[in-house]
């Protein structure tokens, strides 16, 4: 009995040495597993994935999503370890690289891809999922919420600082243009162009009009200029807005209840003649020839001496009150007669006398005037001297 239950037990042994052998060899081909080659499931881009926490994979799990972002149509196949070492097969090559990324290990306790349930093809510089130190970068997240987590530091939108107005002139002809800028900077160093966004602050509305990048002054005052943006002012800009005609600039728009308090008004520029009744004959005509803003002018000086001086009306009447309406006879009917030409079409001192006696107190001091020429008779000088009652240079005015 003793060599048999030998022998029994010589095959017992046997049986668990080849069961342990048998048992190892197992675990190693196990471990050199060959994963698939190629996967060619279309449309949710989806691969085989396996991992554990400890060792090399030994298993290939399929997975309703890799989560590793791979080319078109081309879905690798990953294995890794909880260092973050992983392998992507793209065809029948382990290595094998394009623009179609595949999962690269990191150092991280937290890189490599999870798998979940998604259609979406998740990337990270490029068409793949780049491990990293777990601070900065785009992680993929995989999970049946399809969400997509950025790390690192936020963008922030740059805060506005401050707004700078600027315009190419200081000064400006009325009815003419400039170009207005507005720049605004920013808390990182950026600028941006704003002129067309903002809000415009003006002291006098009126006076000019903004078009875009373009300003167009309207009357001559001055005034300034703010642009708003964001509840942010730029630094204000004073523009003066004057008038200049053929050269001759003119004063201000006087303030009617200081010009009208006295006889003589305001003469700002002190040239003779009130300063609403110049600006009325530039602007009636302007655009006419320019002897009859000259002839209108002197017309001006001429009434002005009645109302200093009434009483001297039998005086002035000719060589100072008519002189005007003598030398617009002459360039209006007889200029052609001595070699000059026709340049007067209508009566210019009847309309400036209107301007001129605007008033009660200024309209009986003209008739006081005239009362004082009742009596008399005045005869109208020769046509070939009524040129010379004009009181500016003539000369200009040959053809």
């Amino acid at each position: 009995m003793k060599p048999l239950k030998r022998i029994i037990e010589i095959a017992v042994s046997g049986v668990v040495v080849f069961a342990l052998n048998a048992c190892d060899k197992k675990n190693t081909d196990d471990a050199n597993v060959t994963a698939p080659t190629q996967i060619t499931q279309q449309g949710t881009h989806d691969g085989t994935s396996a991992s554990n926490t400890g060792a090399n994979a030994q298993t290939a799990t399929p997975a309703q999503s890799s989560g590793v972002a791979t080319g078109d149509t081309h879905n690798g196949v990953s294995s890794g370890n909880g260092q973050g070492n992983a392998t992507t097969n793209r065809g029948n090559s382990p290595t094998e690289s394009s623009d179609d990324n595949g999962t690269t290990g990191g150092n991280s306790d937290n890189n490599g891809t999870a798998g979940g349930e998604s259609n979406d093809r998740n990337t990270t510089e490029g068409n793949g999922t780049n491990g990293g130190d777990g601070n900065s970068g785009t992680t993929t997240n995989g999970g049946d919420d399809n969400n997509t987590t950025t790390g690192g530091s936020e963008q922030n939108t740059p805060t506005l600082k401050a707004l700078t107005l600027s315009m190419d002139t200081p000064a400006l002809n009325k009815d003419t243009n400039t170009t207005l800028n507005v720049q605004a900077a920013y808390n990182d160093n950026s600028t941006k162009e704003l002129t067309n966004q903002v809000q415009w602050h003006i002291t006098s509305s009126n006076a000019v009009k903004i078009s875009g990048h373009t300003l167009t002054a309207i009357k001559d005052v001055n005034v300034t200029l703010q642009a708003e943006y964001q509840g942010k002012r730029s630094n204000p800009v004073t523009l003066s807005i004057y008038w200049e005609v053929n050269g001759h600039r003119l004063p201000p728009e006087p303030d009617p209840v200081k010009n009208n308090a006295t006889l003589l008004g305001i003469d700002s520029n002190n040239n003779g003649v009130r300063d609403d009744v110049e600006r009325w004959i530039y602007e009636t005509y302007k655009d006419k020839h320019p002897i009859y803003i000259d002839i209108a002018m002197q017309a001006g000086r001429a009434y002005k001496h009645i109302l200093e001086t009434p009483e001297k009306a039998k005086e002035i009447h000719d060589t100072v009150v008519n002189a005007p309406l003598f030398c617009a006879s002459y360039y209006m009917y007889y200029a052609k007669l001595f070699n000059d030409p026709i340049l007067v079409h209508e009566r210019i001192d009847a309309p400036v006398k209107s301007r001129y006696f605007n008033t009660k107190e200024r309209s009986d001091i003209y008739w006081e005037y005239d009362k004082l020429l009742s009596g008399d008779s005045y005869p109208l000088p020769d046509i070939e001297k009524e040129k010379s009652f004009c009181d500016f240079d003539t000369s200009k005015y040959k053809e």
